[in-house]
Parts: C-alpha cells; structure tokens; sequence
C-alpha cells in the first residue's frame, strides 16, 4: 500500500508543499507515521520506487491520477549505496533518472507499507565510452544522454522495454562499434531490458592518410618509421598527431626542398 500524498502534503488532491529531509529524517519519519492508522510505513526499496516511475510522462514522470501533486523531484528510496557508507538511492520524478546521492541530501519521502505493494520488474542500463576518441551516445527517447564529457550514465527502465542507442563521434573521432547488451557493429544499438545491461560505445582517434612522392635518389622516413622509404610510400596517422619527416640522400646526391604540405630543404613536420 503506497501513500497518496508525498510527505508534507496532505488531502485528497495532496495540497500543500512535499517536505525535503535527509535520509536519516526520512527513515525517522517512516518510523513515525501513523498514516491510515496504521504503524508500519517504510521508506520504499529501490526497486519498489522506480516501479512507480511512468516513463510514458514527464514532469512529473508519474501517474498523477494516483498521486497527485507529486513534485517533479528526487525521491528516497531506502537503499543504501553501497559503494561508499553515506550514500543511498534515490529516483527522480521529472523523468525516472535514478541514481545515488549523499545521505545528508535533501529529497522528497512517499511511503509504504509492507505486503500490499506490487513491484514491477525494472532493470538498469549503463552505458559508458571507451577509447581515446571522443563522441555521444544517446537513447531515441533522450533518457540517455552520455555527452563529449561524460563516460558512464546509468538509468533504469521497465522489464521488457525496448531502448535504441544512438552513437556520434566528434569531429577528429570515429565511432569503432558497441559491446555489450547483445549490439555490435556501427548501426545504432536496439537493447531489451529483460535484466541489468551495460553497454559500451567504443571511439577512437580519426586516421588520415600521409602519401611521400620522391624525385632523385634517397630515402625519406618518418621519426617512428611509420614511412620508411625510397621511392613512394604513405601510412595512416592519428588525428592530431606531428610527424617528422627526415631524408637521407643517396650517394652523389644532395636534398633539393620539400613541396606540397612542406617547405624548406630541412627536417619538416607534419
């Protein structure tokens, strides 16, 4: 059984402001209530939180036909995180985001009571880049979105739902392919929420290509010796990367100049 009105509010259309507290005063308010007559509200696990969540709405991400005037907030659950002691979980009403925060954190309460509540299955999807390049990955619905700066984001959905990734490299960046929740290759990635995914969007350093054309009798090479020859060659470099090109005459010849990308009749770079 789920409280109608977030802590605070009160009356059928649950009028009034919804109480921000701590995840201790959280805890002491659960153990305080009395709502209904009865004694054995509780903060609600994570699970049964983000089963409230209707990811069909925003603002609030919730049916508001049952709980009305839901603040479009962070709401505690009583899940502890437990990564670090002082930390727990919490969802996000204006769209579903869950995630962990510091239990000295301020957020929304909406209690329950033990063996009335029904849980829906709902997992969650992480999603995280790898690779020297850069890039964005988003889901279609926009609840996912990894920018240039960020390299994981999780959030969760329902059990069976459908969740289409869409990856972008920067300009310098090419996007390598996914890993992970069942996608491969370049397309976009179409993942079923039917358990916990994670998901990984792999981007690396776009290459350009470095062509050596040579008159006269020599060598030509790079410092890496990535280019390494006496007549014509070329090599894949890096976005970003300075080549150095060195030229060693043959004998009875002398190094006239560069042209093209290069001037002078000296060591140049690229």
């Amino acid at each position: 059984m789920w409280a109608k009105c977030s802590e605070g509010q009160t009356g059928t259309n649950c009028t009034g402001t919804a109480t921000g507290m701590n995840w201790s005063a959280a805890l002491t308010a659960a153990n305080n209530s009395n709502l209904g007559g009865y004694n054995d509200w509780r903060l609600p696990n994570f699970k049964e939180l983000q089963a409230l969540v209707d990811y069909s709405r925003n603002i609030p991400a919730i049916n508001t036909s049952y709980f009305p005037n839901t603040p479009s907030s962070w709401f505690w659950s009583g899940s502890p995180f437990t990564v670090y002691a002082n930390g727990a979980w919490y969802v996000g009403f204006e769209n579903g985001y869950t995630y962990h925060k510091l239990r000295k954190d301020y957020s929304h309460v909406r209690l329950v009571r033990s063996g009335a509540a029904v849980v829906n299955s709902s997992f969650e999807l992480t999603v995280s880049k790898a690779g020297s390049g850069n890039g964005t990955v988003t889901s279609s619905d926009g609840r996912i979105n990894c920018d240039p700066t960020c390299w994981s984001f999780s959030t969760g959905f329902s059990g069976g739902a459908i969740v289409n990734l869409i990856a972008s490299a920067d300009s310098n960046s090419v996007f390598t392919g996914w890993s992970g929740g069942g996608c491969s290759g370049t397309g976009s990635c179409t993942v079923t929420m039917n358990a916990a995914q994670i998901v990984t969007a792999n981007f690396a350093p776009a290459s350009y290509s470095l062509s050596i054309n040579k008159s006269g009798n020599g060598l030509i090479y790079s410092d890496d010796y990535k280019i390494n020859c006496g007549s014509t060659c070329s090599a894949d470099f890096n976005s970003g990367i300075i080549v150095n090109l060195n030229t060693t005459p043959d004998a009875g010849y002398i190094f006239s100049n560069w042209s093209n990308g290069c001037t002078g009749s000296a060591r140049v770079q690229f």
